[in-house]
């Protein structure tokens, strides 16, 4: 696959708190990651679209993502998270600057409660438009939980992250399984992203071979490349630090991924990094950044 090609980073993140202060309720404090350290990214990895995924260190207030799409003079698309306080106005501003979906983090905080989950899901799926998709940062239990109504769903979702596999307990895991099952039913999609939060290994990931593998069997049409740029710890996060602590990035070679990505795609690499995003987030033309 040619690195010329209009590829989409279909995860990353923007943070600018001298302008967009954080939440003081925030689990953690990134540092900083401006519109243009995203651009020069972007060139980095070959990407022509991209989009901008709201962090939980700005909870519900989306205003730095969508200064983000502004900037980026509406070549790039949003996944913002909303209270049901929103206005239908408002809704349809968001749509305009490019916001195509609503995201429903539980694991910054660690919710695990499957009733939790589907009471917020049904919430969410009451005010957000019809062609929106969802975004789920959840649990493998907590995906479990949301199994028949996501599956049953006239609506899209996307699952963050690979899912986070446990990768010792292999493909073969209910868990597994049951996710791949969600993927064949064509209502869920899976992000191919941040994959330092399940592997075991270093870079090239060798443990998450096999699970690429089983993804791209399935449904390749149902795959979204993603970096996680720019990488905040997440898993590797040190539990007793302050949350005012300004934490640092992780270092990661993106160029990496992408190409272990690529390799594991084969004749799917267009659909996974190109045409499924281009069709999910309805994105505008390949216009550079």
């Amino acid at each position: 696959m040619s690195m010329t090609s209009a590829i989409c980073d279909a995860h990353v993140h923007v943070f600018e708190p001298q302008k967009f202060p954080y939440v003081t309720t925030r689990r953690f404090t990134p540092g900083v990651a401006t519109v243009q350290d995203l651009r020069v990214h972007l060139d980095k990895v070959g990407a022509s679209q991209v989009v901008l995924v709201q962090p939980s260190v700005y909870g519900e207030n989306n205003d730095c993502l969508l200064s983000a799409l502004t900037a980026l003079s509406g070549n790039a698309r949003g996944v913002v998270v909303l209270t049901n306080a929103i206005s239908g106005k408002e809704i349809d501003s968001m749509h305009q600057m490019g916001v195509r979906g609503a995201r429903l983090n539980l694991l910054v905080d660690h919710t695990a409660d499957p009733d939790v989950a589907i009471s917020k899901l049904a919430e969410l799926e009451a005010f957000i438009p019809p062609e929106w998709h969802i975004q789920l940062h959840v649990s493998s239990d907590v995906l479990g939980a949301l199994f028949s109504h996501i599956e049953n769903s006239s609506r899209k979702f996307v699952l963050d992250h690979l899912g986070l596999p446990d990768v010792t307990l292999g493909t073969h895991s209910f868990a597994w399984q049951r996710q791949l099952a969600l993927l064949k039913s064509g209502n869920l999609y899976v992000k191919l992203s941040a994959p330092y939060l399940s592997s075991k290994s270093l870079s090239p990931y060798a443990d998450l071979d096999p699970f690429l593998d089983s993804l791209l069997l399935i449904r390749p049409d149902r795959l979204l490349w993603g970096s996680n740029w720019p990488h905040t710890q997440g898993t590797s996060r040190n539990a007793s630090a302050a949350s005012d602590a300004v934490e640092e990035f992780r270092v990661v070679d993106e160029s990496l991924w992408l190409r272990q990505c690529t390799v594991a795609a084969g004749s799917s690499a267009v659909a996974v990094f190109e045409e499924n995003a281009r069709r999910l987030y309805d994105h505008p033309g390949c216009d550079s950044y």
